[in-house]
């Protein structure tokens, strides 16, 4: 016999149509997220200049990080940067 492998990915479902746009998750598991979604056409508002929109929520899918949107983005012990204390 050969041996065999399977790839498998979970998808927390949550919503029936994908309506939380922003959240970098694929709600409605239709392997979309957000923006790539059919169903947040239009929805999702387009980055700033500056890559942070402050507006208390990180969105990496918009380009925002903890080096130009540290209000949005705080540190995470264990993400592979060292700031501060960590």
């Amino acid at each position: 016999t050969s041996p065999t492998s399977a790839n498998v990915s979970i998808c927390r479902y949550s919503q029936t149509v994908e309506t939380s746009c922003t959240d970098g998750l694929d709600n409605d598991c239709n392997g979309l997220i957000d923006g790539a979604d059919p169903a947040c056409k239009g929805r999702v508002p387009p980055a700033p200049p500056s890559g942070c929109i402050q507006d208390g929520v990180c969105m990496p899918q918009f380009g925002e990080t903890y080096w130009n949107c540290p209000s949005d983005c705080p540190t995470i012990c264990g993400d592979g940067y060292c700031i501060g204390g960590e």
